[in-house]
């Protein structure tokens, strides 16, 4: 059964996220990775997922996000992709708090 892993990220490289980290972490059992990103941040997050797209292989998903000062935008954001994504893949079996999403 092929696996695929997603990860969403903005500001990465400001907060000191250990995105790399986790994503390095999974990708090895991973058929196919997504990362899905803000690339109209000014901290150096585009930078970041394009060379670790190129690295690890990843497919990366922009998408410019309108920040709130509740974490509904997250929670709405993570919908949106998801939504998006299940279409071009298929259906996620589970999803957790971390923003990592597998598909089968």
């Amino acid at each position: 059964m092929p696996i695929s892993g997603f990860t969403v990220g903005r500001n990465v490289v400001k907060l000191g996220y250990p995105a790399t980290e986790s994503i390095e972490s999974v990708r090895p059992i991973c058929d196919e990775y997504v990362l899905s990103y803000d690339p109209w941040t000014d901290d150096g997050t585009d930078e970041w997922a394009r060379d670790i797209a190129q690295r690890l292989d990843l497919r990366l998903f922009e998408s410019k996000w309108e920040m709130m000062e509740s974490g509904q935008m997250w929670y709405d954001k993570s919908e949106i992709l998801m939504k998006s994504l299940a279409r071009q893949l298929k259906q996620p079996l589970s999803v957790n708090m971390s923003g990592t999403c597998m598909f089968s």
